[in-house]
């Protein structure tokens, strides 16, 4: 969701923006992609019953199970949701981020003119490389860094992340980016 609103107020109001960061886009700009439909499944299982009941539906299903496989950070994130309070507040978020996008167009994305850094990693269902690479072709002056996955090691990632986000930071700074 952070990308998206930060995609969205640097096309709104690039005046604002010095440089944008892309940190695991779930979107590039269509609404409701495939990606999001675990989020919107959780949301709708929140919506419907209890937060022990709705636990157990999801993790009997065919998503967690593809996502155990795929993408278990993924997992961990969603599973966390049936512990947030109140439950029809993050029932009704999931179900509305998941439906939406960025509101922005290709033509949007490829006319913006400051530094731009993309981040992502391989194994991440929700947010898929592609849609970093879309990014990269979309905005052909933003860096683009793969970093490794969470599931690779917590540690590692928080590494690379800060490091890419350090070093973008210091090209800005200096006029380099």
């Amino acid at each position: 969701v952070g990308a998206a609103i930060a995609l969205r107020l640097a096309v709104r109001r690039p005046e604002k923006v010095r440089a944008l960061v892309l940190a695991r886009p779930a979107w590039v700009f269509d609404r409701a992609p495939e990606n999001m439909q675990p989020n919107a499944e959780v949301g709708h299982l929140l919506r419907a019953h209890p937060s022990d009941e709705a636990w157990a539906m999801f993790m009997a299903s065919p998503t967690a199970k593809r996502l155990a496989v795929e993408a278990p950070d993924n997992l961990a994130s969603l599973t966390g949701f049936f512990e947030r309070t109140p439950q029809e507040i993050t029932a009704a978020l999931l179900t509305q981020i998941s439906a939406g996008g960025p509101g922005v167009s290709a033509a949007d994305i490829a006319a913006i003119t400051c530094p731009v850094l993309i981040i992502g990693h391989g194994d991440d269902v929700i947010h898929p490389f592609f849609f970093c690479e879309a990014f990269a072709e979309l905005m052909p002056s933003a860096k683009l860094v793969q970093i490794p996955a969470k599931t690779k090691g917590k540690a590692p990632y928080i590494t690379a992340f800060k490091a890419a986000l350090a070093e973008f930071l210091e090209d800005v700074s200096h006029g380099k980016a």
